[in-house]
């Protein structure tokens, strides 16, 4: 992206970068030198960044995970704008959570080419082989290479989560960059313990914890949001846009007296709330776009931080020496990620847990994110290789509308065909017989 958009920018057009996450835009680009790349959502509501944009090249990175209503949107913004639009990501990892493909139906059904980077330059040696199998839907040939390399360990319950503990934290305590992966949150809560557990032992973590309150998203339809039964004592509404009696970023906590305004379902979102003790030298991920207690510093939905220590209001205070207000609310252990939320990210090692608990939620692209992530080494921890090997070889793409049109039109006249076939008189035998021998 760097080289390309350098000679872009050499012709005189100007390369607006965005993501469809703020830590794709907002961390990733920026840190790879795009200063300003930003989120699809910000460009597609921000009037003054859509006028700069006029006339010059939207990049949206990480395509994939765009739906066909936003996707629309970003080509009906740049044609009013007179800008072109590139996009750039891989269909075969994560696709996006809103409805519909869009980048795989460009590539299959809008008849263009894309240009294509074949080579991978991440991984190198055997590593690199597996993960080009695994990408190119050879599942079972990159997990036997993954295998060759004893990448894949299968180890008992009463076992495996400790011994990937361990592990991380020796690459922690090493000064490697590290990241530990599981498809379900069920099974990364485990994971998750055991790396705190070791982590204390080793002194890497404070001894004095403090408790907060944080906000699990209720996933609430908007119709439900709008509805009083949907919500228990404690639960709590923040605005993402300004509403009449309310600003953007209050909260209102139910069954704290106040009305719940359900007439505003569409501009608040509904969270959970529920506890979280956390130590100096924790790692904490951020789930929810918000500032620093000072407003100077974003802080971006998905990114991770170590803490440094606890100030005398038990504000979270960063080792980047950034403050994290203790309301904040918006935060997770940042030990084990799941492959969604890994994707983007690169790290030296990565260690992935992946029992028969997970095995249903796991499927051929989250199997390619997970094992890529890694530069240098990532080792798979579960119980029983043969069924993983079984989960991983299935996709969990959706059918967008065109496909699913296009296929009943193929099944239609597989089955007309058939029927024709049924329906045309036989030849008697003896007729057949005499056109044999002629």
């Amino acid at each position: 992206m760097q080289e390309t958009a350098e000679q872009i920018e050499r012709s005189g057009t100007k390369v607006f970068a965005f993501a469809p996450s703020a830590d794709a835009s907002r961390d990733v680009l920026r840190n790879a030198g795009f200063k300003d790349a930003d989120t699809v959502a910000r460009l597609l509501v921000d009037e003054n960044l859509q006028r700069q944009a006029a006339g010059q090249l939207i990049w949206i990175d990480e395509a994939g995970l765009l739906g066909m209503r936003t996707m629309e949107r970003v080509f009906a913004l740049a044609d009013s704008i007179g800008a072109r639009v590139l996009l750039s990501g891989d269909r075969r990892q994560h696709g996006s959570v809103e409805r519909g493909a869009a980048l795989r139906l460009l590539e299959e059904e809008a008849g263009l080419k894309p240009a294509e980077v074949k080579e991978n330059m991440r991984q190198a040696g055997d590593y690199r082989l597996a993960v080009n199998a695994i990408s190119e839907a050879r599942i079972a040939e990159g997990f036997k290479r993954l295998e060759d390399l004893n990448w894949i360990r299968e180890i008992p319950d009463d076992e495996r989560d400790r011994q990937l503990a361990a592990d991380y934290v020796e690459s922690f305590t090493k000064g490697r960059t590290a990241l530990a992966v599981s498809p379900t949150h069920a099974e990364g809560d485990r994971i998750t313990d055991e790396i705190r557990r070791l982590l204390r032992e080793k002194k890497k973590l404070g001894q004095d914890e403090h408790t907060f309150r944080v906000l699990i998203p209720a996933n609430l339809t908007e119709a439900e949001r709008g509805d009083a039964v949907s919500y228990l004592p404690g639960d709590v509404l923040q605005f993402h846009q300004n509403a009449k009696g309310f600003t953007r970023g209050q909260r209102v906590v139910v069954g704290e007296g106040a009305a719940l305004p359900l007439d505003q379902a569409g501009r608040f979102e509904a969270f959970r709330s529920r506890s979280l003790s956390l130590a100096a030298g924790d790692l904490v991920r951020i789930t929810h776009n918000g500032f620093t207690a000072d407003g100077k510093h974003r802080l971006n939905n998905g990114s991770l931080y170590r803490i440094r220590r606890f100030d005398d209001r038990s504000n979270l205070v960063l080792e980047n020496g950034w403050t994290i207000a203790r309301e904040f609310g918006h935060l997770a252990y940042g030990y084990v990620v799941t492959s969604h939320a890994s994707q983007g990210k690169s790290v030296q090692d990565v260690f992935v847990g992946q029992s028969s608990q997970s095995f249903p939620a796991s499927s051929r692209e989250q199997w390619y994110v997970s094992v890529s992530r890694a530069k240098k080494r990532v080792t798979i921890y579960t119980d029983d290789k043969q069924a993983l090997r079984e989960a991983v070889t299935q996709s969990d793409d959706r059918p967008s509308a065109t496909e699913l049109i296009t296929g009943k039109a193929k099944r239609l006249a597989v089955d007309l065909n058939r029927r024709e076939r049924e329906s045309t008189p036989k030849r008697p035998p003896k007729e057949r017989e005499g056109l044999s021998r002629v």
